[in-house]
């Protein structure tokens, strides 16, 4: 998370391919309200695929390290504990200690010329 506002929020993933083609991330997710846990804002749930490259070369089985930073919508978000899960497996929290929006002091301060 970045620390000025409006604060930005990015999930760091690492791993390993199974296969050497697989190199092309599909990204989703979805943010879903906790009805049964109140203390959690809400959930992010995210999957990450990976797609072949589509190249005619073979593929191989050695492995290739990947690493990535994908940003998530988090501008207007109230502040609170919010949860997440990572292909149904890696879960976490975040917090945001303050509501995710400009004050108008901030946007009167664009304004000026």
């Amino acid at each position: 998370m970045t620390e000025a506002q409006p604060i930005q929020v990015f999930f760091h993933v690492n791993g390993k391919f199974g296969i050497d083609c697989g190199n092309i991330p599909s990204i989703n997710y979805r943010r879903s309200t906790h009805i049964d846990r109140p203390q959690y804002r809400s959930e992010f749930d995210v999957t990450i695929r990976f797609l072949q490259n589509g190249t005619e070369s073979p593929c191989t089985t050695d492995e290739k390290i990947y690493v990535f930073d994908f940003p998530i919508q988090a501008y207007g978000l109230q502040s609170g504990l919010y949860t997440y899960t990572i292909n149904g497996v890696h879960t976490g929290t975040f917090e945001l200690k303050t509501d995710n929006v400009l004050s108008t002091d901030t946007l009167r301060g664009f304004n000026r010329n």
